[in-house]
């Protein structure tokens, strides 16, 4: 198991669907003609880093090669390592790991085929803290990218990944992007997945949820109908909400917010600290 920790400041395993290629039904045996006999099919998968055996997660699928070139899905299963019985012919055999696969062609008589498949797989497992503190699960998601050339967020792979998920990948570099909340607060980061490994990784955020809040007086009960725009130091607007209360999670940094009540308009500058939670209170007075 890897282990590995990154940090930055602003910025489900899941099994794909192979894709099944679709033809005619084979026409069924003429009546009275004998049908063709049935031979067996034995298939395991293993690591390409040490040969040794995956016996998890592995999704088989077998495809029947018609005389005219189609293909057809003939049979399936999630057991390790099945045996399937197939009549006489040409098949086309793939197993997916997770996001990795590999196919293989093979021919089907009388005598019994074994065939074992090597993939150059791992699996990834991400986490988040605040400061020193783990972010809980339903507070963050990841987004896993294949970086193409010149672009890091090349192809994005998978979504909506949650932390302690193991994510099941093919041999590589992957570049992550955690976000907690559902405004600024990202990490971004590389990380290498190695065959027969899994890697856990621990994203750091530099942020800190805070609560809005249009008072009258310091401490005062919170001005209902109250429209929140909240800017960068650039004067970008980084989130915008209506109510009493407007809580969001922001990247450490400075910020200015305006509050919006019956007409007036309101405003104030504030700090976000790393790990501090806490209130922002903007005075309802000296209205612009």
């Amino acid at each position: 198991m890897l282990s590995l920790c990154v940090s930055g400041g602003p910025s489900r395993a899941q099994t794909p669907a192979a894709a099944a290629p679709t033809s005619p039904v084979p026409a069924a045996v003429e009546a009275g003609a004998a049908a063709p006999p049935a031979g067996t099919v034995s298939v395991a998968a293993q690591f390409s880093s040490d040969q040794g055996p995956i016996r998890s997660g592995l999704e088989w699928r077998i495809f029947r090669l018609m005389p005219d070139g189609a293909s057809a899905l003939q049979e399936r299963s999630k057991q390790n390592t099945p045996v399937f019985k197939l009549d006489r012919g040409d098949y086309i055999v793939h197993v997916a790991y997770g996001f990795a696969s590999a196919s293989k062609r093979l021919t089907v008589g009388e005598t019994p085929v074994t065939e074992k498949f090597t993939l150059a797989a791992g699996a990834l497992r991400l986490a988040a803290t605040v400061g020193d503190q783990p972010i809980p699960r339903a507070k963050v998601n990841y987004t896993i990218y294949v970086p193409a050339a010149g672009d890091p967020e090349g192809h994005q792979l998978a979504s909506g990944i949650r932390s302690g998920e193991a994510v099941r990948l093919a041999e590589g570099v992957y570049h992550i992007v955690s976000t907690y909340g559902d405004t600024n607060a990202t990490v971004r980061a590389d990380i290498k997945v190695e065959s027969g490994k899994l890697t856990d990784a621990t994203l750091r955020h530099r942020a800190a949820t805070m609560t809005l809040k249009l008072v009258e007086t310091a401490g005062g009960e919170a001005l209902a109908d109250t429209n929140w725009s909240v800017f960068s130091p650039g004067g970008d607007i980084v989130q915008e909400s209506v109510g009493a209360f407007a809580t969001m999670t922001l990247a450490e940094g400075l910020y200015s917010v305006v509050a919006r009540h019956a007409g007036k308009t309101y405003a104030r500058d504030f700090k976000v600290d790393t790990g501090r939670d806490g209130d922002v209170e903007v005075l309802a007075k000296d209205s612009q």
